[in-house]
């Protein structure tokens, strides 16, 4: 799948329709992103399991977002992050490919919730792929309890597929993983 930067029309309300740019992952992004991630971290895992403190420490922040890299250059995912017209950093994007399969995995920032970032950036995700036509199938996986989640999901036409039959105990609710796919061809 060929990565571009390419700008799309977000709505934030139902007047203003600003530009969001989808923007391939490098190392010059690493102090943008740190930051990003320190910001979100307790609305990220409010949501779902924590990435653990090792992961917001400078140096092994570091090391991931170079063997993410790595992985794309060895053609096991494709890295994205989300800016707004203003140069803000909105949110990032993955695709994890094994095969002729991708798992989709987003994070928007809780600043940009809730204003359909995430709805278009995956549309335009899944548009690529098709025009790339490399992957047959995409996957997903959220918590039971991201509703919001789940329906940016199926506003985008993937299907929910099952959910674990084994929960765990997360902030006090029993909770699963829910598995969505999609079919491109």
């Amino acid at each position: 799948m060929k990565k571009t930067t390419e700008l799309i029309q977000v709505p934030t309300n139902r007047s203003q329709k600003p530009q969001i740019i989808f923007v391939s992952l490098s190392m010059a992004h690493e102090v943008v992103l740190h930051q990003f991630e320190l910001e979100n971290r307790t609305y990220f895992e409010s949501m779902v399991p924590s990435r653990g403190d090792a992961f917001y420490n400078k140096n092994e922040f570091r090391h991931r977002l170079m063997s993410l890299l790595k992985e794309e250059e060895e053609g096991k995912g494709i890295f994205y992050l989300l800016f707004d017209d203003a140069d803000n950093l909105v949110g990032r994007f993955n695709l994890l490919i094994d095969g002729k399969s991708a798992e989709i995995g987003y994070r928007i920032g809780e600043a940009f919730s809730g204003r359909g970032y995430a709805k278009q950036a995956l549309g335009l995700a899944i548009e690529e792929v098709r025009a790339a036509n490399r992957i047959n199938e995409l996957t997903a996986k959220t918590t039971s309890a991201h509703r919001a989640s789940q329906q940016i999901l199926l506003k985008n036409g993937f299907t929910e597929v099952k959910g674990d039959s084994e929960p765990f105990m997360w902030k006090g609710q029993k909770q699963w993983f829910v598995y969505y796919q999609m079919k491109l061809s």
